[in-house]
């Protein structure tokens, strides 16, 4: 299977040059792409709390928490990272790993200027990577299958040259980042789910009506069953009450340990 993975991998590589490595961050020659595979990307995907970072599986949105332990940076093919985490659907949790893989880097037009002007001549390069994801639970542990599909990051560079999760304007009421979409699939194969998780907002939950938030995330009482009742006691109710002080106790709870 590694075998089979690396070929294709190198395939990959072969038809995107420019995914091969860089040349040095200064030259004005160099492409985007190069330029931020360069970075070691591996924190703009564990920066984000696991309270904050929502997703669901299946045609009921099911409140899926997704949480990377470790994202290692290949030293050979810098547009692949290697994962290690844990996924929780209701009380089970899996052990899983697998691997990210960068395809594309687009730089934006203009930076975002941040609240009151913030980030105005601070940000010198700003953009989205995109690419594709593979991650396989335990077989060992109980309901366990794999995660596939394709991911956006927005990240941005300052004057100094240090690349940064793109937190700018998270003060938005639409902001997200990290919008992982796709399925995941039991290993017996006999079951196929939409599957998606993101920072601060899922992809796909205004679509399903599952996001009902306009300032920030909320679930819909449709859903409210399906997993995400605690999150609503916790963040839509009176914040003095026991039962909203318990729900939030609940949510910032470290599952993964």
């Amino acid at each position: 299977m590694k075998k089979k993975f690396f070929f294709l991998f190198i395939l990959t590589i072969l038809a995107f040059p420019s995914l091969q490595g860089s040349q040095g961050l200064n030259s004005s020659s160099i492409s985007i792409t190069d330029q931020v595979l360069a970075y070691d990307l591996s924190g703009l995907w564990t920066k984000t709390q696991s309270a904050a970072i929502y997703g669901f599986i299946g045609e009921y949105c099911q409140r899926l928490q997704m949480k990377f332990l470790r994202v290692e940076k290949d030293p050979q093919f810098p547009a692949l990272y290697y994962v290690k985490g844990k996924s929780k659907v209701k009380d089970n949790i899996c052990s899983f790993d697998g691997r990210i893989t960068i395809t594309d880097v687009k730089e934006n037009s203009v930076t975002d200027p941040g609240v009151d002007d913030l980030y105005v001549g601070k940000v010198k390069k700003q953009g989205v990577i995109r690419g594709s994801y593979t991650f396989r639970e335990d077989s060992m542990q109980e309901h366990s299958g794999s995660f596939s599909g394709t991911f956006e990051t927005k990240w941005y560079i300052d004057m100094n040259d240090k690349i940064h999760y793109d937190d700018i304007m998270n003060f938005s009421d639409r902001y997200y980042n990290n919008q992982f979409t796709g399925w995941w699939t039991s290993h017996d194969m006999k079951t196929k789910l939409v599957c998606n998780w993101g920072d601060w907002r899922v992809p796909g939950g205004r679509e399903r009506m599952l996001d009902i938030g306009a300032g920030e995330f909320s679930p819909s009482d449709k859903y409210l069953p399906y997993g995400w009742q605690n999150y609503r006691d916790a963040y839509w109710s009176d914040e003095n009450s026991p039962q909203s002080q318990k729900a939030r106790k609940k949510e910032n709870e470290e599952w993964w340990k």
